[in-house]
């Protein structure tokens, strides 16, 4: 009797060692440690007051986690890049002279700002695709804002960063991506007569070139920078579905 136990508690410390369990909780903890990821640089507010320019708090992506080295160090070095060169054009054509504080106007004080960030639009085995913000805002008390945005499209399987033409965006595409825009625009401002409607119209093949498409649920999306309505505060970065893609 002793025997059959003394076996039968070795059959059970036996088993939990080679326990299914045991194993997935392994591949689990390797599959973390290999998992690519998506980090956010936070680079907080900075004031140059010599130049009379502000940095705000903005961010930038950082990816993490993958094998190849070399290929999320050229990613990395995109979205850094794109971020910098940012910051020092606006830094050239918008900077002055010293800040005045003693001027007796708060609005004076203002300076021209900058600021970044990004969204993830995909994140999966096969496809990253990340979208990066840019906005200015002049100084004084105009505030007027300009906006922009540059996405990147990676192929995680061929480790290739997607142009447009990758996705299908040629140049002959033109007509089709400016009906999805009327059609889009329409659809979101049914209100407004055609005089008061002021739709972008992508026109001339360099300006196609430019254009930023980024993959998102599915779709091809074009993000554009707009104020698609005559006298109504509504310059934005609108996201327009233009085709479905299958990447992946």
């Amino acid at each position: 009797m002793k025997y059959s136990i003394y076996l039968f508690v070795l059959f059970i410390i036996s088993s939990c060692m080679n326990s299914p369990i045991v194993g997935i909780n392994r591949n689990i903890n390797l599959q973390i440690e290999n998992e690519i990821s998506i980090e956010r640089v936070n680079v907080e507010r900075i004031e140059l007051k010599k130049i009379c320019f502000e940095i705000g708090r903005s961010s930038y992506p950082k990816i993490v986690g993958m094998d190849d080295m070399i290929f999320q160090e050229q990613l990395n070095n995109i979205f850094k890049s794109k971020f910098e060169e940012f910051i020092e054009s606006e830094k050239k054509s918008m900077s002055g002279d010293p800040c005045d504080e003693n001027e007796g106007s708060f609005l004076s004080t203002i300076p021209p700002s900058v600021s970044s960030s990004f969204d993830i639009l995909t994140h999966n085995d096969s496809i990253i695709s990340i979208v990066q913000y840019f906005a200015s805002t002049t100084g004084g008390g105009g505030n007027a804002m300009d906006i922009s945005s540059s996405i990147v499209n990676c192929d995680l399987k061929n480790r290739i960063v997607l142009s447009n033409f990758a996705l299908g965006m040629s140049y002959n595409k033109l007509d089709d991506v400016n009906q999805k825009m009327i059609y889009f625009f329409d659809t979101m401002f049914p209100e407004y007569t055609e005089n008061e409607k002021d739709y972008p119209v992508i026109s001339g093949e360099e300006r196609f070139n430019k254009l930023s498409f980024g993959l998102q649920n599915d779709s091809i999306v074009l993000f554009i920078e707009a104020t698609p309505i005559y006298f109504r505060y509504s310059h934005d970065i609108y996201r327009i579905p233009i085709d479905k893609w299958n990447i992946h």
